[in-house]
């Protein structure tokens, strides 16, 4: 799939990631290309991200969170919880990273 959100409404992306995630379930693969990095990291088992055409990561989508916090790549925008997520585990103020907005609230009241 080639940027499958572009000029989807928010039900859109709902109904397209609902779909992904049970074709995911079901045993399929699926090839994506986006700069969607919140669908990415949510429904992707292994993330590889290009920087002018060259691999920068391959891996996991919970050990790409921190490499792509840390290092600037063209046309790829930083999800806001997985940026703060990012900053308070640097901090110290998380044990980990997370892009899940409530798993963030729950580190932040265990490490209170």
């Amino acid at each position: 799939l080639d940027e499958p959100t572009a000029g989807l409404d928010a039900a859109g992306l709902d109904e397209l990631t609902d779909i992904l995630l049970a074709r995911k379930k079901a045993g399929a693969g699926i090839i994506h290309v986006t700069h969607d990095l919140d669908l990415a990291l949510a429904i992707s088992d292994k993330l590889l991200v290009l920087d002018d055409g060259r691999e920068k990561f391959f891996g996991t989508a919970s050990e790409a969170a921190e490499t792509i916090c840390s290092t600037q790549f063209s046309g790829l925008e930083i999800p806001p919880v997985l940026a703060l997520s990012y900053e308070l585990k640097k901090r110290g103020r998380t044990e980990r990273i997370t892009d899940d907005p409530l798993e963030l609230a729950d580190l932040l009241a265990v490490s209170a």
